[in-house]
């Protein structure tokens, strides 16, 4: 047969069985929903459960070593990989300040490199100026621009520009960070702390990071440590979603898009032999199938990659979500494919009297 007439074929027998294109397109639907939708919804929380942990300050690890930081070494680990960025801190033997317009309200004025900033999810300050926290922004009515007039430990006045507004993690309680103004210095020199943000959680990493320690400068045992000790280190928030109970679904899906290829064309047994018995070639009926099989899985697919995409959207993984959707559709496709091939070569010409009979 001539391609036209194999698309011609096709198109008829799509067209003149609707109830069971209908039927099997809702067959792979309800795989795709089971197996997709199931591990899209489980994944979406599992992110979800990753966003909360970085806001709440969990992914930030601490090398304290008092004037021993490395400010160089330390924001230098932002290279390594699973560190996003890093800073370092020095609280100065707890200087303290008071802005202009708050008199009575002291605060504490730690030193930090210019990327310290980032490790929070601020910006890194590239211009010299000071980084507020929320609290200090909002009690002395600062946004970034703006100018502090502030005077330190009794000093003549001075003004500087401020550079970010830092909003600190919920459960991030380090002394003196809730209500501060961070002054931004250059990396080079000592400071007490490093603080480093590490995502996912590896604990290979954790010797690397004594690395931003300068060398023989070490009066006290350095320590890592995270920001909130409580929240853990983030290895169960991995494990939930690498161990999650979904996480075999694409097998799951492969493995029943080839059942339901099978049957697909399975059930069509006595129409098939019926139309080898009426001269229609093995290798034309095979095209026939696929065609109509194609129509049908793509259909489903494209729903499997709009619903992932819809999911994950949610979470803000669009991108990951269509991504996910269109793997799954490919398995899908395949799936089907391979399951009406086997079907159709296991349907033979001679076996037409015994199908009709069984119908």
């Amino acid at each position: 047969m001539r391609l036209s007439a194999i698309l011609r074929e096709a198109r008829a027998g799509l067209a003149s069985a609707t109830s069971r294109v209908v039927a099997t397109l809702g067959a792979a639907l309800v795989l795709v929903l089971v197996t997709t939708g199931v591990d899209c919804l489980v994944t979406a929380q599992s992110v979800s459960r990753a966003v909360e942990f970085q806001a709440r300050g969990g992914t930030v690890q601490v090398v304290s070593a008092p004037g021993a930081i490395d400010g160089r070494r330390c924001e230098g680990l932002s290279q390594l990989d699973g560190v996003s960025s890093a800073g370092a801190l020095s609280y100065v033997d707890g200087r303290r300040a008071r802005a202009i317009t708050l008199p009575d309200a002291p605060f504490a004025v730690p030193r930090v490199t210019p990327a310290f900033a980032s490790v929070l999810g601020g910006t890194p300050t590239i211009d010299p100026g000071v980084v507020l926290s929320s609290e200090v922004a909002e009690a002395a009515d600062l946004v970034p621009g703006d100018v502090l007039h502030l005077t330190v430990e009794g000093s003549t006045s001075t003004s500087t520009r401020v550079a970010s507004v830092l909003v600190s993690p919920t459960d991030a309680h380090r002394a003196g960070l809730g209500y501060s103004v961070l002054e931004v210095v250059p990396p080079s020199g000592s400071f007490d702390e490093c603080w480093v943000d590490v995502w996912p959680p590896n604990p290979d990493l954790r010797p690397l990071l004594f690395l931003a320690v300068t060398e023989g400068a070490v009066n006290e045992t350095p320590i890592v440590e995270p920001l909130v000790p409580r929240l853990g280190d983030g290895t169960e928030v991995m494990s939930a979603y690498l161990e999650r109970t979904t996480r075999n679904a694409p097998g799951l899906l492969l493995a029943g898009a080839l059942i339901l290829g099978f049957l697909s064309v399975r059930l069509r047994r006595t129409e098939l032999s019926s139309a080898r018995h009426a001269g229609v070639a093995a290798v034309d009926l095979l095209a026939i199938v696929l065609i109509e099989t194609v129509v049908w899985a793509s259909a489903a697919g494209l729903v499997a990659a709009a619903f992932s995409g819809i999911v994950m959207a949610s979470v803000e993984h669009l991108a990951y979500g269509v991504k996910v959707g269109l793997v799954d559709a490919t398995l899908l496709l395949l799936g089907v494919i391979a399951g009406a091939t086997a079907g159709c070569l296991t349907v033979r010409e001679r076996d037409f009297a015994r199908y009709s009979k069984d119908r």
